[in-house]
């Protein structure tokens, strides 16, 4: 059992799965040690490290680490496997490359004090580069209607950015692994999590996002979009109530793949789905959890999409994810 310096089991476990951070990892690591909440555990699961992140981590004197060796699965797997090895009632995310604000724990575990029903809060998050200079802000939706909403397009949550209820984690069915079709990991668990109750995201960033061309977005880009699409597929099923037909299924593959450019007629198609989703949420949550550039889509698709390129699956064939 994971207990902290008091003997007791901490109030939260920060989840830092890492392959070969070494870069990144003591910057991430310090950001931690600096949160004004400290009832935590930092849990690093050194998923197949060559590199010296390890070594490092340990080096930094932080009593709330613990290292565990990861299954070497990828990080669906490796997040698994933390969960399981963990008590606290608080599950934090962080990646090696990412940096918490100072505040970040404590305002996410006041928001979830005062929102007892809320299953998951997220944030906003400022993005930066492998320097650490500011590119941008990534901005997400704020409440369970809005989330839920998103949900049926892409993930609407910054997966280093959230801290969990560990309940609703289990009774989801945690993080899973296993499946070469299941990379998008965090996504998968949201859209199980989502059935269980509240969603929010806190509207200002708590952390910094860094972007880096050696990680999974950089490197498994079409995995990732491959894995979004049949969840945002199996969401947007539950929503209407009914299968969507193959040539429906091959529009999102199309438009979430960014793979082909589609015709006038085809985003046509894609916008009455999407106006399908819109009425069983209705236009005030619409407004928020549909963002103009997701209105705007179809139509850069129509223009801009590649005329011929690879296809998400073998086949057309998209996968089942229940």
């Amino acid at each position: 059992m994971n207990r902290n310096d008091t003997g007791s089991v901490p109030a939260v476990t920060v989840l830092l799965p890492v392959l070969n951070g070494e870069r990144w990892i003591a910057e991430s690591l310090e950001s931690l040690r600096v949160q004004t909440f400290q009832d935590f555990e930092v849990l690093l699961i050194d998923d197949g490290c060559t590199d010296n992140t390890v070594a490092i981590a340990q080096s930094m004197g932080l009593a709330s680490l613990r290292v565990i060796q990861g299954p070497r699965q990828g990080v669906g797997a490796a997040l698994a496997l933390g969960v399981d090895s963990s008590q606290s009632p608080y599950l934090a995310r962080q990646d090696a490359d990412d940096l918490s604000d100072p505040c970040r724990l404590e305002k996410q575990i006041k928001y979830m004090n005062a929102n007892p029903k809320c299953r998951i809060v997220g944030s906003w998050a400022r993005r930066i580069d492998e320097n650490g200079s500011p590119i941008g802000t990534i901005k997400v939706p704020k409440d369970t209607q809005s989330i839920r909403l998103a949900m049926n397009l892409n993930c609407p949550f910054v997966h280093p950015s959230v801290l969990l209820r560990r309940d609703a984690v289990d009774q989801a069915g945690s993080y899973r692994a296993g499946s070469a079709r299941i990379f998008a990991e965090d996504y998968d668990l949201w859209s199980r999590m989502a059935r269980l109750g509240e969603l929010h995201n806190i509207q200002e960033p708590l952390i910094s996002y860094r972007k880096n061309s050696a990680g999974l977005t950089g490197t498994k880009g079409q995995e990732l979009r491959r894995s979004g699409c049949a969840i945002a597929i199996r969401t947007t099923e539950a929503t209407l109530s009914r299968r969507l037909s193959d040539p429906e299924r091959q529009l999102f593959s199309l438009s979430y793949g960014r793979h082909r450019r589609i015709s006038v007629i085809e985003a046509f198609r894609l916008y009455r789905i999407m106006l399908r989703i819109l009425f069983k949420f209705g236009f005030p949550p619409a407004f928020r959890g549909i963002t103009w550039r997701a209105w705007l889509a179809p139509i850069v698709w129509i223009v801009r999409a590649p005329q011929q390129s690879t296809h998400l699956w073998e086949n057309d064939e998209i996968p089942e994810i229940s």
